[in-house]
């Protein structure tokens, strides 16, 4: 993770082209993002989800300038990640007790389908138990 991402945007959030309850739920999501970001260890799900939220939300080619404007701190990358451990760990709620460095590692592109499905499947077992 970047050196910088424990550092929480003290700007305002730019202005955003959404209407009525989409620019609170919006707004409401920046300032969880902000309070993640102070310690985003415990919250990459939760920061991932967030995000995904976000881009889904804003209109098509609007997330990285938002991004880039709201938390200067997070690189693309950086969100990319956060946002591969929300949609690929999303199901597993005990992925709290598994440390920040394997949820990236395990979420990330790079890392084989076939260990990802082990590991997961292995999650699983543990949470049956």
């Amino acid at each position: 993770m970047e050196a910088a991402m424990g550092v929480a945007s003290t700007q305002a959030a730019p202005a955003l082209n959404l209407a009525g309850n989409a620019r609170e739920r919006q707004e409401q999501r920046n300032l969880r993002l902000q309070e993640c970001f102070a310690s985003p260890a415990g919250h990459l799900v939760e920061i991932g989800d967030l995000l995904v939220e976000t881009r889904n939300d804003l209109p098509r080619g609007q997330f990285l300038p938002w991004l880039a404007a709201a938390f200067p701190a997070c690189s693309p990358a950086t969100a990319f990640d956060y946002v591969m451990v929300s949609e690929t760990l999303a199901d597993f709620p005990q992925v709290v007790s598994v440390s920040a460095e394997a949820l990236l590692a395990l979420a990330r592109t790079s890392t084989p389908e076939e260990l990802r499905h082990y590991v997961m499947r292995q999650m699983a077992r543990n949470e049956t138990r």
